[in-house]
């Protein structure tokens, strides 16, 4: 399953209060589904109206706030921060107008080619939501909150990739949404996605907590037991987990990934062979979140994370993944935490909320579109009268990347590149950082020139903000043997693969991976070359003559090497 759909996490409200700690506000159940400065170094002042909890979804977060209002921030197309749809991102919360009275939130949504929905369990044991109309409940039509009453009276709810499950009073587990890969529980050959209706999964009873993934759901039983349904297990009916037992909150996210915490504070995490198997290195903890990424929060306040880190999700410098659990620095107050498609956030004790990770839509809620590995407290949270919600576009500088050149060897050369490009405004692009990484004991290099404030032309959405990086990855094989790699060194790189050295070049912009040279590997880019000057443990400089069928690059560059 693709990475990008959606993600899901879940964890116990009333027991932990998505884990938050036995002194600390409480109200949290979050599907699922990073100040202008990285903030994690001291906390933010007491909030005026603090938070109880937090829910993050693919490109938008929400706070629960103590007075039973909503506070969102991050992408609004399909009216994520409530209210109607808007092309712009709040990079600072929006009171959510309708929602009062609510004690629990949950988020979640399709993170791929959709947006993000949230619910809120509120008085009178009334559901109301908001958001992407595929995962909204019974599809119900309208802009902004709308009460879903076919779900009052719900226990649990998660929100799933364009499917929903809820715990009724009974203990039974409805469904409503997409079926294609058995996540209602449903006869696997009968597609539901159009499907309107509230219907049971079939032999689930006795439930407490559910949790909806990005193809399949699970939920927790009153014995604390697990049992789960959905993507490969889509011939079977809910099956339960083994060894999964004494749980008290549970998660699920993409693919076939679920986790829980167990009483005891192991987490146990599983696949589709629906083994429960204990997380090394995480004996306290109380809750558990997860996407592609998983987070846990320990007991004493700690956050720990592991997993896909692409965009700084783990709160460490992005591309860096983390296969075992460990802290996210500067939070060690946690009293809820909420993992989202590429960003994560933390409740702190005092009721402030501090995010890190993908920042394209303003999802960190810090009043800028940028980036971030560290957390940052979002901005006017807890305030009592919210200021105008900020665009970001105007603070698109990465301050965490832009880089001093004082010290560039004589031998390397910095200029403005000069560029033919119908999708960049004007003829110069001016790299503001490059960094290069030594891969693969020196047989790759990987080198990123950032541009940001650069005025497109055509980009898709040029109110999230234009930031474009191009990237260069350097490799050489041994022609005369088995074109086996070899170390890379100072030379000649083409984009033709048939070379002994070859330079693999893209651009990305704040959402794609690849917005140019789209036709690089389709046999119009041989003329394009990348000469690499100099290669040593400080710089990696040289000079581009890039040349396709749709754009052209030429100049110097030099690119910093990170460890």
């Amino acid at each position: 399953m693709i990475r990008d759909r959606l993600l899901v996490m879940i964890t116990l409200a009333g027991v932990a209060g998505c884990g938050a700690k036995k002194d600390a506000p409480v109200g949290t159940e979050t599907g699922t589904g990073s100040a202008a400065t990285t903030a994690a170094a001291g906390a933010p002042p007491p909030s005026a109206v603090p938070a109880t909890a937090v829910a993050t979804g693919g490109a938008s977060a929400c706070a629960l706030m103590k007075d039973g209002t909503v506070r969102c921030w991050g992408r609004r197309d399909y009216g994520e921060v409530g209210g109607e749809r808007q092309p712009t991102q709040a990079a600072t919360p929006v009171a959510v107008a309708g929602v009062s009275g609510a004690r629990t939130l949950v988020a979640g949504g399709d993170g791929g080619a959709g947006g993000d929905a949230y619910c809120v369990l509120g008085d009178g044991e009334q559901v109301t939501c908001w958001g992407y109309p595929e995962s909204i409940p019974l599809r119900t039509p309208g802009d902004g909150p709308r009460v879903i009453p076919a779900l009052a009276g719900a226990r649990s709810l998660a929100l799933g990739g364009g499917f929903g499950l809820a715990v009724m009073k009974d203990g039974t587990v409805h469904a409503w949404g997409r079926n294609t890969f058995k996540e209602r529980g449903l006869d696997a050959a009968i597609d539901h996605a159009g499907e309107a209706s509230l219907q049971a999964v079939p032999g689930v009873s006795g439930a407490i907590q559910v949790a909806a993934g990005q193809n399949h759901g699970c939920a927790l039983l009153g014995d604390g037991t697990a049992t789960c349904w959905g993507t490969s297990r889509r011939t079977l009916g809910p099956t339960p987990v083994a060894g999964a037992t004494d749980l008290v909150a549970i998660a699920a996210g993409t693919g076939d990934a679920s986790c829980a915490v167990r009483k005891d504070g192991a987490v146990l995490c599983w696949d589709h062979q629906l083994e429960a198997a204990p997380v090394a290195g995480i004996t306290d903890a109380t809750a558990i979140s997860m996407w592609s990424h998983r987070c846990a929060q320990t007991r004493a306040g700690a956050v720990l994370c592991w997993g896909y880190n692409g965009r700084g999700q783990l709160g460490v410098p992005a591309g860096r993944d983390e296969a075992k659990p460990a802290p996210v620095a500067g939070i060690a107050d946690a009293a809820a935490i909420s993992a989202g498609r590429t960003s994560t956030c933390a409740l702190r004790a005092d009721g402030a909320v501090a995010c890190w990770g993908y920042n394209r839509h303003g999802q960190l809620g810090d009043g800028t579109l940028v980036d971030r590995h560290q957390p940052a407290p979002v901005v006017g949270l807890g305030a009592r009268d919210l200021a105008a919600a900020a665009d970001g576009v105007g603070r698109l500088t990465e301050a965490t990347t832009a880089q001093a050149w004082d010290d560039l060897p004589a031998a390397c050369k910095r200029a403005p590149l000069q560029v033919r490009w119908d999708r960049v405004a004007g003829d110069r692009l001016d790299v503001k950082s490059g960094y290069a990484r030594v891969q693969a004991d020196g047989k790759t290099v990987k080198v990123v020139l950032a541009s940001f404030n650069l005025a497109p032309t055509n980009l898709d959405e040029p109110a999230r903000g234009s930031q474009v990086s191009l990237g260069l990855r350097f490799a050489k094989v041994d022609l005369a043997g088995d074109r086996a790699p070899q170390p890379v060194d100072p030379g000649t790189y083409a984009l033709d693969p048939k070379q002994e050295r070859l330079v693999y070049v893209s651009a990305a912009d704040r959402m794609s991976e690849n917005i140019m040279l789209a036709d690089v590997g389709l046999g119009g880019a041989s003329a394009g070359t990348v000469t690499l000057a100099t290669l040593d443990g400080g710089w990696v400089c040289g000079e581009l003559a890039i040349a396709t069928k749709s754009a052209t690059i030429t100049g110097p560059f030099a690119a910093r090497v990170l460890e």
